[in-house]
């Protein structure tokens, strides 16, 4: 080997050592950042889990509310409806009312005249 070949071989040396060294601290650095990417990811499925797990939460309430306000719902047809069925038999029983005090009317009417009658027989000798 001759001194030009040396200095090639020395110059490649250095510069492979450079690389070597400024790699490594590349790849140091890199991972240090690629660790702390990692750890910062993590955060964020561990929030997206909790966002989700709140989101389900949440619609289950919206589903309970929602069975509530339909049973809620119901009751109010069926109150409804006793309530049209109480008026129905308040009007049936007020036409039975009238004609039931018509019916006593003409009674009264009727026994009032056989009243009279009966008077009058009895003043004739």
């Amino acid at each position: 080997m001759d001194a030009k070949g040396s200095i090639v071989f020395a110059a490649i040396g250095i510069v492979a050592v450079a690389v070597g060294i400024f790699g490594f601290g590349l790849l140091l650095r890199n991972g240090s950042t690629a660790d702390a990417t990692g750890v910062h990811l993590r955060r964020i499925e561990d929030g997206q889990r909790d966002l989700a797990a709140r989101i389900e939460s949440i619609s289950q309430g919206i589903d309970r509310s929602t069975k509530t306000v339909e049973r809620v719902a119901q009751r109010v047809n069926e109150v409804e409806r006793t309530i049209g069925d109480a008026q129905s038999r308040i009007e049936s029983g007020a036409v039975r009312l009238g004609e039931n005090q018509q019916r006593i009317a003409t009674g009264e009417r009727i026994l009032q005249e056989v009243r009279q009658r009966g008077q009058s027989e009895n003043k004739k000798p």
